[in-house]
């Protein structure tokens, strides 16, 4: 009996006819696959299979940025977003620690792209409102998240808990570098002074509160310490408050890089030097209690071996 002869699908009949254009056909097939990946990645979480195409979609986004400001503002965009992000998430450690990973690298990009927008010589008043809507807008808003996803966290003993503290020390170390950028950098913008101005007077509060617990610990440890240690206590800390009282009373004949430069010097005698004082004082002083209590517990074992 004869075989009857099979009519082949028209497409696959149509692709053998024209062989010479498969590897188009493949190259298209590809191309529809990425495109829908990407269009169901969309807005996907951390903990979602097709998160890496949401994260795609935004390299390819920034990629299309053209200008400083526009670079800079979409950095912003993500990072709200990673925090949407984290909201959604709760207490996925694995999904934290890509979102917290990836945000900590927006807070990065935020700071190079706001000192290249200085370097091209972007007027300080646009320079200033950035920065402060950086330092007061921004910043503030990552932070009330970050702190509220944290107690929940830590309400429920989630591990993601320490994931999330990373993010708010890397918050706060952003504004701490946005600021003393600001210093350095924005000598001309009023507004700026006077957020300057104001930040300063908590500064010098600081300065003053880290003194006095320095005079508190250095007379507590005096005990312990030689005379030589005593006097550099002594010296860190007059030379400490010489500095703050200086600054305090002076701030308008001051700039505020030199401010600002008064207030570090304060806080790294205080809480360094004084610091690196008090613990050598104090593993000493350890020391020497360890090896009384081992010359007793020896005196011991004599006294009940002769008897």
């Amino acid at each position: 009996m004869a075989k009857k002869n099979r009519k082949k699908p028209k497409i696959m009949s149509k692709i053998q006819k024209n062989k010479k254009y498969i590897p188009y056909y493949i190259l298209g097939t590809i191309i529809l696959l990425i495109i829908l990946a990407l269009y169901l990645g969309n807005n996907a979480t951390p903990n979602n299979k097709l998160y890496f195409a949401d994260r795609g979609i935004e390299s390819l986004q920034a990629n299309l940025k053209n200008s400083t400001q526009s670079k800079l503002d979409f950095e912003i965009k993500l990072a709200q977003e990673r925090m949407e992000e984290l909201r959604v998430v709760k207490y996925d450690k694995n999904a934290t620690e890509r979102i917290i990973t990836e945000y900590k690298e927006n807070l990065d990009n935020m700071k190079g792209y706001l000192g290249q927008m200085h370097e091209e010589g972007v007027d300080e008043d646009i320079l200033t409102d950035t920065y402060l809507d950086l330092t007061q807008l921004y910043a503030e808003s990552f932070v009330r998240t970050l702190k509220a996803q944290y107690k929940e966290a830590k309400e429920q003993n989630a591990e993601s808990k320490e994931v999330i503290q990373e993010g708010i020390i890397a918050t706060d170390v952003f504004v701490n570098d946005l600021f003393e950028f600001g210093v350095e950098n924005i000598t001309k913008s009023d507004k700026f002074d006077q957020y300057a101005r104001e930040l300063f007077q908590k500064l010098l509060r600081k300065n003053m509160k880290d003194i006095g617990y320095a005079e508190e610990d250095s007379l507590a440890i005096r005990p312990q310490a030689t005379e030589e240690e005593s006097q550099q206590l002594e010296d860190i800390i007059n030379e400490a408050r010489e500095i703050y009282f200086d600054t305090r009373d002076g701030l308008t004949k001051y700039s505020n890089k030199e401010i600002y430069e008064n207030f570090k010097k304060v806080n790294k005698l205080v809480n360094e030097d004084v610091t690196d004082i008090l613990v050598s004082i104090s593993n000493r002083s350890l020391e020497n209690s360890e090896d009384v209590e081992m010359e007793e517990f020896i005196e011991e074992s004599e006294s009940e071996t002769s008897e």
